[in-house]
């Protein structure tokens, strides 16, 4: 009877830290300033944490059942979209920048990685994005570029612009 007790109290204290392992992990996902989404084997939402509202102004009810792809990458050109898919059915880390626009209308990049989630009989269950913005970043890139083609004078071309022009 002794040898019961035992393994129930050792049933319950691992009971208990697993609960609290998974709090602290869904705590963590509810603070990132990354946005997290979380997708069925479908590729159809599940999830969004409140840093993916943040980024596109989209609540977790608007985009819960849309399609993963499609919700960040709406500016995105059909070529990356063809590689994030790709990877995705291939079931494999996918890496790649996208454009969107936020519920608003406002431009926005983000550096998204899509993870696949596999089952105990290894297939994909679900799908992990984490999404960080770029959008600040881009900008930057973009002021640098334009500053390197236009006089800091004028703002006419310079003769770099002009020689990729010939």
């Amino acid at each position: 009877e002794g040898e019961v007790l035992r393994g129930f109290a050792l049933l319950m204290t691992q009971n208990r830290e697993e609960l609290q392992q998974r709090r602290f992990l869904a705590s963590a996902i509810e603070v990132s300033s990354q946005a997290m989404v979380i997708a069925n084997n479908l590729q159809k939402i599940v999830y969004v944490n409140p840093a993916f509202t943040r980024i596109t102004g989209y609540d977790a009810s608007e985009v819960r059942g849309r399609d993963l792809c499609e919700v960040f990458a709406l500016e995105t050109d059909g070529q990356a979209i063809a590689v994030l898919r790709q990877g995705i059915a291939l079931g494999r880390l996918v890496q790649t920048e996208l454009l969107g626009r936020t519920k608003d209308g406002i431009p926005y990049w983000v550096d998204l990685s899509v993870v696949p989630v596999k089952d105990e009989h290894g297939a994909i269950g679900h799908f992990i994005a984490t999404a960080h913005d770029i959008t600040q970043r881009k900008q930057v890139e973009e002021e640098m570029c334009r500053q390197a083609r236009e006089d800091h004078l004028t703002g006419l071309s310079n003769r770099r612009a002009s020689e990729g022009l010939l």
